[in-house]
């Protein structure tokens, strides 16, 4: 699985940076089966806006893989919350993910095995 981070309107501690790659690495084992054709782009960063008051973060996820992208959005108070709360959004999504296209394969065998 290859990572990319994209920062926007912040820049990013080397401290938030390994706690984000800590994060992720946790999804590689089941994000394994796809091998080196997937690629997982986070973004990250600050929302500027006039009618927001305090800091609000954000952060995105893009995982590609063969046949499908799974698109992830949350936000949050601050870094570490918003990439605590990414991490578990994309891990569910992720296995969900996998989930549906074992019941998609099974579906398949049984419908050749009647005919």
């Amino acid at each position: 699985m290859n990572i990319k981070i994209v920062p926007v309107n912040i820049k990013l501690l080397n401290q938030q940076k390994e706690y984000l790659e800590k994060r992720i690495k946790n999804l590689e084992k089941i994000s394994q089966r796809y091998g080196e054709r997937s690629l997982l782009t986070i973004t990250i960063g600050k929302i500027t806006s006039n009618q927001e008051t305090g800091e609000i973060f954000f952060a995105e996820a893009n995982f590609a893989i063969p046949g499908k992208d799974i698109i992830c959005k949350v936000q949050g108070s601050n870094v570490e919350e918003t990439i605590d709360r990414l991490s578990d959004k994309l891990k569910s999504l992720m296995i969900k993910n996998k989930e549906l296209r074992k019941g998609r394969f099974r579906r398949l065998a049984r419908a050749l095995k009647d005919k």
